[in-house]
């Protein structure tokens, strides 16, 4: 068995970016069924993507800013 160290912000780090894979599951899955707003379910433009991708594709709104590349 290993041992590893690891922080409490670490560890929250992990568990947020692991929510953003499941959210680009459901977003995924959610157009596979073709779900819309007519249906009552209106995912935002940027559901799904982590905050990092937003910031690469230098959107407006994205969490982490605006990349200074």
């Amino acid at each position: 068995m290993h041992e590893f160290q690891s922080t409490f912000g670490r560890e929250l780090w992990f568990a947020s970016l692991h929510c953003v894979h499941h959210w680009s599951m459901v977003r995924v899955i959610a157009g596979e069924m073709m779900i819309t707003a007519d249906q009552g379910i209106k995912l935002h433009e940027d559901f799904g993507f982590a905050p990092s991708t937003l910031v690469y594709q230098d959107r407006q709104e994205a969490p982490l800013g605006r990349a200074n590349l």
